[in-house]
């Protein structure tokens, strides 16, 4: 993949319909506007994790921004079984790592 020319133009954060602990919107990501118009967005581990989720909950996917993911005829992508079963590793090796997170923090 060649490495855009283009500048930042803008940053600003991504929050999405995801809560924390305190009820208050989690940052999902970094909405990130180029100087030719293009905007991006760069998924924190959070929002990542909440994507598969959506992606496992419904059986379609989205893109970094939220929307379907749909083909040339405007019908929406679903998910294979190996799509599937990344996703749901990726959501159980971030469960394992939060176990043990908090098991290590409780010990001590």
């Amino acid at each position: 993949m060649a490495k855009s020319k283009n500048k930042v133009v803008k940053t600003e954060p991504f929050y999405g319909k995801a809560k924390t602990k305190a009820g208050k919107s989690a940052k999902l990501g970094t909405k990130i506007t180029n100087s030719d118009g293009e905007v991006k967005v760069l998924l924190t581990p959070t929002g990542k994790g909440a994507k598969f989720a959506s992606e496992l909950k419904n059986g379609k996917r989205y893109t970094n921004l939220g929307t379907v993911k749909r083909d040339e005829k405007g019908k929406p992508f679903g998910l294979d079984c190996c799509q599937r079963s990344y996703r749901a590793g990726y959501l159980d090796a971030r469960k394992d790592n939060a176990k043990v997170y908090n098991a290590k923090k409780n010990k001590k």
